[in-house]
């Protein structure tokens, strides 16, 4: 993917503001060293942890697990490998941001862009392809905020076509929550099935832009589910020990802004066409005309339960029939 520089910044302006967290890290599994190639060249190694269910017959389907915000958590990202593996269904959860030397800190978000998590996706992909234990064509993907991110442009054609993580092959499926819809493809290419799960409450990346987004990838001939629990924050299927919403008055919120990538993979503002070229004019152009300051993220309990069966009903339909 082209314009990394300015998934960046978009990274920036929906990530600053996320609290730094003492969440348990998720620790199970064998432990697998890989190669993901750099977007600013060469190859970065980084590692994840692969869980297999257990009585096995044959190749099983897998999910790769992208990390959020905080990093590779036992609250969220163990939640969704436990619940995979009961089903059946392999988990590998991609560690993009502890080899690297960042940490679950807003400085340290701004170290790390989608465009690189994307990359560390493909290479995943790849790797569990190669491997017996895993049916190479029943490989999903799955994330949540800035994880999210990430799966909603793995489920499109731009996504694996071009740029370090380029890849002949493609996810099965794609479940996305609550991520960002700023930044959307002007001309969408779905490739698998998408499930998007949003937050009626969201006040940081919105439920309307990810609506709008669902729609236009319908019309482009995707298929999208679309499922909002009213009431839930932003963040709801976190750590459940904390509960109430935490508000984040500096927080760079960029809900009502629009981004197109276009197919050239350059980046412009919508509706005027703008182009960005740059970080700084990414920010800069979108201060000017459409982002606030202001956010807020919180555990829900009942949307986090009720989200967990929306997402294995969606993917057994699709992995295990």
């Amino acid at each position: 993917m082209t314009g990394a520089p300015l998934v960046l910044a978009l990274v920036l302006a929906v990530c600053a503001a996320m609290p730094a967290t003492h969440a348990e890290p998720f620790r199970a599994g064998e432990k697998i060293e890989f190669e993901a190639p750099g977007v600013g060249g060469g190859t970065q190694r980084i590692f994840g942890q692969l869980v297999l269910p257990e009585g096995r017959h044959g190749a099983v389907p897998a999910m790769v697990v992208v990390p959020g915000s905080p990093g590779v958590t036992d609250a969220r990202e163990g939640h969704y490998v436990r619940a995979f593996v009961r089903a059946g269904i392999a988990a590998f959860v991609i560690d993009s941001l502890t080899p690297r030397g960042v940490l679950a800190t807003p400085d340290d978000q701004g170290r790390l862009s989608d465009a690189q998590v994307l990359a560390d996706a493909y290479a995943a992909l790849e790797l569990l392809a190669a491997r017996r234990e895993i049916d190479r064509r029943r490989i999903g993907i799955l994330g949540a905020g800035k994880g999210g991110n990430v799966a909603l442009l793995a489920m499109d054609r731009h996504g694996a076509g071009s740029g370090p993580h380029a890849s002949s092959k493609s996810f099965a499926v794609s479940v996305a929550l609550y991520p960002s819809c700023a930044v959307q493809y002007r001309n969408p290419r779905p490739a698998v099935p998408l499930l998007l799960l949003l937050a009626g409450a969201d006040d940081y990346t919105g439920v309307e832009p990810c609506r709008r987004y669902a729609a236009r990838l319908r019309d482009a001939g995707g298929s999208v589910e679309l499922i909002v629990y009213p009431g839930a924050p932003h963040g709801f299927d976190g750590d459940e020990r904390f509960r109430g919403l935490q508000a984040f008055r500096r927080a760079q919120n960029v809900s009502s802004c629009l981004v197109h990538i276009e197919d050239d993979g350059r980046f412009t503002l919508a509706p005027t066409g703008v182009p960005l070229e740059n970080a700084r004019q990414y920010l800069d152009v979108l201060s000017r005309n459409c982002m606030t300051r202001g956010a807020s993220i919180g555990t829900d309990p009942v949307a986090k339960r009720k989200s967990l069966g929306d997402i294995l009903s969606f993917v057994a339909r699709r992995l295990l029939d």
